[in-house]
């Protein structure tokens, strides 16, 4: 064969290669969910090409999927993430909740976080907070889980405040805290938790701290939290403080995002 004939029929080889390969990935697919078949009336796989992320949000838009579940393939030499690339693309850019499954963790959730937010209380936070806590009391109700529910709050520009005393600056956290308590039980009203296994986390400070240390200091197995995009817009970036918060957590997390989200994946 002369190199003229190997390059000829060089798109010939790399398509039969392809075509082997795809089909010992659609093999290693049905194998995986053969023992689920009996179980669930309605099951089905498909190998896609391309750019993961996009090909994920695309069949989500077109087959109207209401959930992604990923599982976590970050890991660096540098910094323990868990979040890869394509897992922070899809909480980015899908327009349903994006579930990431930490690789090691046990059968259930013995710990969940609820991550809500009670700041400048528009109708899209509103609507975030709701479903974040649905999802938090139905998994906590599945698993028998404790039921940890967290805001993390805190005075803008305090560090400018001149001439203030320490007494009258306790005074005020305590009544912002009573204020936010309220707010907390008014709309905790609408579930019906179990009290002996639900916390209230009511903390001042920076989400990006407080979230990951509540996750440390309670033992979470599962945060849900939301991602605050740009709604009615194509929302192509995650909120700052959920993205902060993400790339310091070690638990899997369960990400929504508010009403009116649109994708920019086309």
């Amino acid at each position: 064969m002369t190199i003229v004939d190997f390059i000829n029929d060089l798109p010939k080889s790399l398509k039969k290669i392809q075509t082997d390969i795809l089909k010992v990935k659609q093999r290693q697919m049905e194998e995986v969910i053969a023992p689920i078949r009996g179980k669930v009336s309605n099951v089905s796989c498909q190998i896609l090409q391309g750019r993961p992320f996009v090909k994920i949000i695309r069949k989500v838009v077109r087959d109207k999927h209401d959930l992604v579940i990923i599982p976590a393939e970050g890991r660096t030499r540098f910094k323990e993430r868990i979040f890869g690339s394509t897992s922070m693309h899809l909480m980015r850019k899908c327009p349903c909740p994006v579930w990431v499954v930490k690789p090691t963790r046990r059968k259930k959730y013995f710990h969940i976080l609820a991550a809500v937010d009670f700041s400048e209380m528009r109708s899209f936070k509103n609507s975030l907070n709701t479903k974040i806590m649905d999802l938090a009391s139905s998994l906590a109700k599945r698993d028998r889980s404790d039921l940890h529910i967290i805001y993390a709050w805190h005075v803008y520009g305090e560090a400018l405040i001149e001439g203030v005393s320490h007494e009258e600056m306790r005074k005020f956290d305590n009544e912002a805290r009573n204020e936010y308590k309220k707010e907390m039980n008014l709309f905790l009203a609408n579930y019906k938790l179990n009290k002996s296994s639900t916390t209230i986390h009511i903390n001042k400070g920076s989400a990006t701290k407080v979230i990951p240390a509540a996750m440390k200091n309670n033992h979470i197995d599962l945060i849900v939290m939301g991602t605050v995009g740009r709604t009615g817009l194509a929302g192509v970036f995650i909120g700052n403080t959920a993205e902060e918060v993400l790339q310091q957590v070690d638990c899997s997390v369960l990400t929504v995002k508010p009403d009116g989200f649109v994708s920019p994946v086309k």
